[in-house]
This record gives C-alpha cells, structure tokens and sequence, in this order.
C-alpha cells in the first residue's frame, strides 16, 4: 500500500532570499519541510500570508561543513534543495542589496571594489567559510555525498541553485565555482541513484517587494533588457516565485526523473 505521508524537503538556505520561496511553494504543494540555515530562525515576515506558511515548517540551526548538525534531517528527505552561495565574496552585501532604495549608488559603488577572487582575507576576519570556492561549490557536493550516506528513500533527488551568467562587475570565481559544482554533481550521479535538478536562475527579485535595491536592480535589468540593439546582451531577471514554482513543476514530473539542467530561459518560459 501506498506511503499516505507527505513527501518530504529538506533545504539549506531555507531563510535566503530564494530558499523561502522554495520553503513556501513546497509547503503548498503539501510537502513536509525542515529548513536548516545558520540561525535555525525563519524569515522576518511583512504579510498574512507569509505568517501562514512560515509556521508550517521544521525551522533548525545547522552549519553546511559540520555535516552531523543535519544528516540526521536527510533520512526520510525526498528532496534536499542547497540554495546558499555568495555572488560577492563579501560579507556584507547581501544585506545591502536587500536593503532600502536609498543605498543603490553606494551599492554599485562598493560592488565595483570587491575583493579578488583569491583573496581570502574578508573569510578569514570574520571567521567564516564565505568564498566561492567554499560555498558554492564544495558545500553543494558536501551536502550531495552526505544525503546519500544518509538517505533512506528510494529515489533521492537533489537540487542545486547554479547561475545563468554573472555581470561584468562580478570576479569570474562566481560562474567558475558554480559550473564546478555542477559538474561533480553530475559525476556523483553516474555511479549512484542521485538525481539532479540543477536551476540556473539570472538576476532574482521578490514579486512583493517594491523598495529594496534588488527591487530597483530588477527594474533597470529589465529596461535595458527590452531595448534594441542591447536587449540581446542583457538577460532578463526573474522573480524567486516563478523559480521556486519551476523547481515543483520539474520535480513533480515523475519519480524517475533524469538529471537535468534547467536554464533561465527554460524558467522564464515554465507557468
């Protein structure tokens, strides 16, 4: 007889600008859901609606690199979702980008003086791991080895959150170290029952945001998208809505899904 149990999702970065959304839309799509971040915390919430899904999920401390704070969450996991990375090897950018309107000069302004892809000296000040090579790629097949050594479903499917393309402004490091997790994500599942759903998403917004700087980033990225003669060199942003309803879509395909890579164009044309 069929399981009448929910499926269930287990996602690092649940509380980011991305993983709330995928936390939200499995919630709605009658997934059970453990959210595991350095805080453990869920997401401040600005709306009813937010409240009513937000209270829903299994919200727990874990750290990506001390594999015992959560393999014990990735038994009975369907799917396990890794949306963390950092486009900046920067600490404090993110909070900005998120932030009010009124810091989009001085955002522009501090993204163009990042620090060098090899410099490892803002990781090292803050006593974190925050670098592309450390986030982006080697926790993503740290979390994808340690699902299989745990798991106990049949037909455990792992999502990763790669990228389209990266502006000029960011170090090449940024797409480098996300092709290099994709590619031994690939390499992890030709010798075992893995499947992969990698999403390379472009630039993202909030659909209910309407004052942050990534709210104001999204704007001109789909201006200059729409002009000719340079709307081909631009792509176009997309809202962490429509990615987290792909990922379901995709996911809810069938049990015996291939791996796949789905680009931002292949997003922006799913319902």
């Amino acid at each position: 007889m069929a399981s009448s149990l929910p499926k269930h999702l287990t996602i690092l970065g649940g509380s980011g600008f991305l993983g709330r959304r995928i936390a939200q839309t499995a919630i709605l799509n009658g997934y059970s859901v453990t959210a595991l971040s350095r805080s453990g915390k869920p997401p401040a919430t600005t709306s009813p609606v937010d409240s009513q899904w937000v209270s829903k999920v299994n919200w727990r401390p874990a750290n990506i690199f001390q594999p015992d704070s959560y393999k014990h969450y990735l038994e009975d996991s369907d799917v396990v979702v890794h949306s963390i990375g950092v486009i900046l090897e920067k600490v404090n950018y993110k909070k900005v980008v998120n932030g009010p309107g009124s810091g989009f000069i001085n955002t522009l302004l501090s993204f163009s003086g990042n620090k060098s892809v090899g410099d490892d000296a803002v990781a090292a000040a803050s006593g974190k791991l925050d670098t592309y090579e450390k986030v982006n790629h080697e926790s993503a097949v740290l979390l994808a080895e340690e699902y299989l050594n745990s798991t106990k479903v049949p037909h455990p499917k792992f999502v990763y959150i790669s990228a389209d393309n990266a502006p000029a402004i960011v170090p090449g490091g940024y797409m480098k170290s996300k092709r290099a997790a994709e590619f031994d994500l690939m390499e992890l599942s030709q010798h075992t029952n893995l499947t992969n759903l990698i999403v390379r998403p472009g630039f993202m917004f909030d659909e209910t945001d309407s004052t942050s700087v990534r709210s104001g980033l999204h704007k001109v990225i789909d201006f200059a998208h729409g002009v000719p003669g340079i709307g081909s060199l631009v792509s176009p942003s997309i809202s962490t809505q429509q990615v987290a309803k792909a990922i379901f879509s995709k996911l809810e395909e069938g049990t015996n899904v291939e791996n796949e890579v789905v680009s931002l164009e292949n997003l922006m044309a799913m319902d």
